[in-house]
């Protein structure tokens, strides 16, 4: 599966997000790391399985086992959870429920994003901590902010739709802007050919603005799309069978983001290739980099 089109970049992110890639072994990601670096198939596992092993449990750059929770392949899992509590929270109109909620999501989002991140600079645990801070400290104002407007507005529903992903935009952008500020402000390393061309600010900045602006993308369906057909079903077949509305959401919303996640999170290339003149360097050619998830 190729980066160089769109069409690629889906079929790998949808291969990660197939629900066997939770389960595997570390036995399995080992020899899945040794399978890919060789390009030789094992007895026990072809190259393609491995490659969507390795993708979807180890750090491109470090080539080290990402912790199992945070790593891409637990995207489904993770989300169901913690989308699930915000909506929840949102629609009770619970200040209280609405801040636990955003707390549970922003907690998970900064380990997500350090496990994945651009590893060109290191980070101190201070940074880490204030990143954490300021995006929990957004997307609790954000969210409440928005339960004060439903509760004055004559729709107090259309707010409550639309406050968790209002709140996950903003501290997601907050989040990701404070953990990779480094990458910002002094950028990352690109490469020519296999060989490093040095720190680039211009890279750095692109490689965030994309990974924000994916990960913005990728919350939009289901933080929405769920809540529009349990809303529908709330008029016919939940008024006769409310047992089934939870199983009903919950079923809906995994579909959502296992089918919208790659359309999304593979519009934008991991590693990101550009030709020198888009990032100042002089000269003709193209470098790249991988700007982390």
């Amino acid at each position: 599966m190729s980066e160089d089109t769109y069409a690629g970049r889906r079929a790998r992110i949808a291969s990660i997000l197939d629900p066997s890639t939770v389960f595997v072994s570390d036995e399995d990601i080992e020899l899945a790391k040794e399978v890919v670096r060789s390009k030789k198939p094992h007895s026990t596992l072809s190259y393609s399985s491995a490659l969507k092993i390795h993708s979807g449990c180890v750090h491109p750059q470090t080539s080290s086992t990402i912790f199992t929770p945070l790593r891409i392949s637990w995207i489904l899992p993770s989300n169901v959870l913690c989308t699930t509590f915000m909506i929840m929270a949102s629609g009770a109109g619970s200040k209280n429920l609405i801040t636990a909620s955003q707390i549970m999501n922003q907690t998970y989002n900064t380990a997500h994003y350090y496990a994945n991140r651009n590893t060109s600079n290191p980070d101190s645990n201070l940074k880490i901590g204030l990143s954490y801070i300021a995006a929990v400290s957004s997307s609790i104002l954000t969210s409440t902010s928005l339960e004060n407007f439903a509760r004055k507005s004559s729709n107090p529903s259309l707010f409550r739709m639309f406050n968790p992903f209002v709140a996950v935009a903003v501290g997601t952008s907050v989040n990701m802007g404070c953990m990779r500020s480094s990458e910002i402000f002094v950028g990352v390393e690109v490469f020519e050919g296999g060989e490093s061309r040095g720190v680039n600010l211009q890279a750095g900045r692109i490689g965030v603005g994309v990974s924000i602006l994916g990960r913005i993308l990728t919350a939009f369906a289901p933080l929405t799309v769920p809540q529009l057909i349990s809303g529908y079903l709330n008029r016919s077949l939940f008024k006769s069978l409310p047992m089934l509305h939870t199983p009903v959401y919950v079923g809906c919303l995994a579909g959502v983001i296992q089918v919208t996640t790659p359309w999304t999170l593979g519009a934008f290339r991991q590693r990101y290739e550009v030709e020198k003149s888009e990032v100042g360097i002089e000269g003709e050619g193209r470098v790249e980099w991988n700007r982390g998830m």
